[in-house]
């Protein structure tokens, strides 16, 4: 289901970037890093 999504929100031109619940509760700071270097990346 997720591969799915992934492809329809791609074609209609949004960036997915997944993480795994681990990664948000115990790697929050990283995440929030990836995500505003990825939003960096997508102005330039």
């Amino acid at each position: 289901m997720d591969k799915e999504r992934t492809e329809w929100l791609s074609k209609e031109g949004y960036r997915v970037i997944r993480f795994t619940n681990e990664d948000v509760f115990n790697r929050l700071d990283e995440v929030l890093d990836k995500i505003a270097e990825e939003l960096e990346n997508a102005s330039k």
